[in-house]
């Protein structure tokens, strides 16, 4: 039974590295690559299990993007994030949250406003100006 088992292990660990040689991985980034994928299939298994709902309460704004956990009926259990990048992208009812936010992130833009720009210096001469 012993010698069947280390032959069986002998097999798959073989194939493994045979398949971490043809990408061009080491056998670690393989087997990481793998759980990860494990992983995303247990989380599609519990979403079409349980059902998911986003997480409004526990969305996360940051200045570029809006990021909102999806999570399990079951248990709460997060298994994936929603990015928003644009407020075309947000359901209706949401949308007056990304106003509300990125209203309050670009008074940033009114402090610079009154900053006067000077066009006659190109990016070329500043770059040729500071190497030599």
């Amino acid at each position: 039974m012993k010698r069947k088992l280390t032959l069986r292990n002998k097999k798959h660990y073989s194939k493994l590295i045979t398949w971490a040689k043809k990408e061009d991985l080491g056998l670690q980034n393989l087997l990481q690559v793998l759980s990860g994928v494990r992983e995303i299939k247990q989380a599609e298994r519990i979403a079409n299990r349980y059902g998911t709902r986003e997480d409004w309460d526990a969305a996360e704004l940051s200045s570029s993007m809006i990021s909102v956990p999806i999570v399990s009926f079951k248990d709460g259990q997060i298994l994936s994030y929603a990015a928003y990048f644009s407020k075309d992208m947000l359901p209706d009812d949401k949308k007056v949250l990304y106003e509300v936010h990125f209203k309050s992130e670009s008074s940033a833009e009114g402090m610079l406003s009154d900053v006067e720009i000077d066009e006659s210096v190109t990016d070329a001469e500043s770059r040729d100006g500071t190497i030599k």
